[in-house]
């Protein structure tokens, strides 16, 4: 029986493989119509603008700012 295979430390995520466009386009479209930025990624699906939020690479997270309205992905520490 073989282990499971963990995932990969943070350091070894690669976060610049990660496209981040369907998620800045989804935003920009939610600002143009609602006026407002999104309360958070989830908001993108439910209105429709997004099937799914895109899969990040294990070991990685989407960090979202309501306030400016960017997304980044960052390493899980």
């Amino acid at each position: 029986v073989s282990p499971t295979p963990m995932p990969p430390p943070a350091a070894a995520v690669d976060l610049q493989s990660v496209d981040l466009t369907p998620l800045r386009e989804a935003i920009g479209k939610y600002q143009q119509q609602y006026k407002q930025n999104p309360f958070g990624l989830p908001d993108l699906v439910r209105s429709g603008l997004l099937k799914e939020l895109p899969k990040v690479p294990a070991g990685a997270r989407f960090q979202y700012d309501r306030v400016k309205g960017t997304v980044t992905v960052e390493a899980i520490r």
